[in-house]
């Protein structure tokens, strides 16, 4: 290989760009240990706490126990009603009595009155079809609301998963591009040593130099990303502060996940059990509107005391039934019908909507976890082949018989090649955690995997 003549000017730019190069390393090493100090999580621990802290977990958590309190309330309406009773009235002039206004008897002198009334007074539905499917319309909800609660779980179990792993794919990136930037430093520094030794022009240092400058500018990049994929992952979590995936990936074996459980489409799923709540709850309110026309019965019993002073005296009851039934209310409750028909309507649509698309969501999960398990073998021996070139070239360039562009695309060839492999790994566990989301009731062992 022919050199180039080593002369003074060279020897002040090389000597700076050895400054230069330092002074990155050093600020790098600062960016390190302060990235080295931030507290790490499992997928288990950032489940446990997104579950507690998730905002929107909390308010559905809410909405359950309205709906419950709904439910609580419209069954009390079946319960008796005892209620008590004061009134104090104060008359100019004692009021007149009913055989005095019919004129049966002559009206006497009418003294100031007071007038004292002390009583209980118990109401209780003896029947009323429309109370009762108010009832089971909202004890409908009631489920409906809970099962969405079970839905909403396991969504945010997958969204905190999926941002686990995204902010472990850019943590594992930064993994990736340091060990490149360490390799490209030894590299630099075999170059310095075959640049003086006459073997290579400074040409070749340069481009060196260059291609770890542009490793560390990279690298920088990357840790800012990983920041950016931890402060997402607390927000999923429901935390206000970045959160770092702590995970190591390692390849898994032919039984990490049972595919053939998964050769049958799940019928009680919560996102399809949610539909077709809806969908009952809907044909309950037809029944609901129905039963307007229906008549309600109540039974009434009043105990009471009356005198014109407190603590009034001459005790009194009587008991009764009060029996209403609509006749004509302007075609208000015919129009009410109506709409729940419609509701139902709607109802059925979005179950069959539902379903349509839970069926196709299934098979493209199945379709991606079939496909990311094969992609892994394929990407491992891609890698384990750029490894070997890459030591070979370091090896050659060493002794000065591999030019600098061709170390530089081992280089690139290794990178990429890691990079496709992590990267697939990563895919694969989210397609296993996309298709637990189908199958709930399947206990993942993850320990073997944290």
């Amino acid at each position: 290989m022919i050199s180039g003549k080593y002369t003074h000017h060279d020897n002040i730019g090389v000597k700076c760009g050895i400054y230069f190069m330092c002074l990155l390393l050093w600020l790098f090493s600062l960016h390190t240990a302060a990235y080295s100090q931030e507290k790490h999580y499992t997928l288990q621990e950032c489940v446990a706490m997104g579950l507690k802290s998730n905002n929107d977990v909390l308010l559905q958590r809410s909405k359950v126990e309205e709906a419950r309190y709904k439910y609580y309330q419209q069954l009390a309406a079946y319960l008796p009603q005892i209620d008590a009773s004061l009134a104090y009235k104060k008359y100019d002039k004692l009021p007149l009595t009913q055989k005095e206004l019919a004129g049966v008897q002559k009206i006497g002198s009418r003294p100031p009155f007071d007038d004292y009334i002390a009583g209980l007074v118990l109401n209780q539905v003896v029947f009323s079809g429309s109370k009762w499917y108010q009832i089971k319309a909202l004890k409908s909800a009631y489920d409906n609301e809970m099962m969405k609660m079970d839905l909403l779980v396991q969504k945010v179990k997958l969204q905190i998963a999926k941002a686990f792993y995204e902010q472990l794919r850019s943590t594992i990136a930064v993994k990736i591009q340091s060990e490149l930037s360490d390799k490209l430093q030894e590299q630099r520094i075999v170059t310095e040593l075959l640049y003086k030794g006459g073997k290579l022009t400074n040409i070749d240092f340069l481009k060196i130099q260059t291609q770890l400058a542009s490793s560390l500018d990279v690298l920088e990049n990357l840790k800012n990303l990983a920041y950016s994929k931890a402060l997402m992952l607390g927000q999923v979590m429901g935390i206000d502060e970045p959160v770092y995936a702590q995970h190591e990936l390692t390849v898994p074996d032919d039984n990490f996940y049972d595919i053939t459980k998964c050769s049958t489409l799940p019928r009680n799923h919560p996102e399809l059990e949610v539909a077709r709540l809806f969908k009952e709850k809907s044909d309950i309110e037809k029944d609901q509107a129905y039963s307007t026309f229906m008549p309600t019965i109540y039974f009434n019993a009043n105990y009471y005391r009356e005198e014109s002073r407190f603590f009034p005296g001459y005790p009194n009851w009587y008991i009764g039934f009060i029996a209403t039934m609509p006749i004509f209310h302007g075609g208000s409750l015919y129009t009410e019908v109506k709409q729940a028909y419609a509701r139902y309507d709607q109802a059925y649509e979005q179950l069959r909507k539902t379903e349509i698309e839970f069926g196709v969501k299934y098979q493209v999960a199945l379709a991606t976890l079939k496909d990311r398990k094969n992609r892994i073998v394929t990407t491992q021996k891609t890698l384990d082949l750029a490894r070997e070139a890459l030591t070979a070239s370091e090896l050659k360039y060493k002794t000065g018989k591999l030019t600098t562009i061709e170390l530089l695309d081992a280089h690139i060839v290794w990178n990429n090649a890691y990079l496709a492999y992590m990267n697939g790994l990563i895919d694969f566990y989210i397609a296993c955690e996309e298709m637990e989301y189908f199958y709930m009731g399947r206990q993942m062992d993850k320990e073997e995997i944290q």
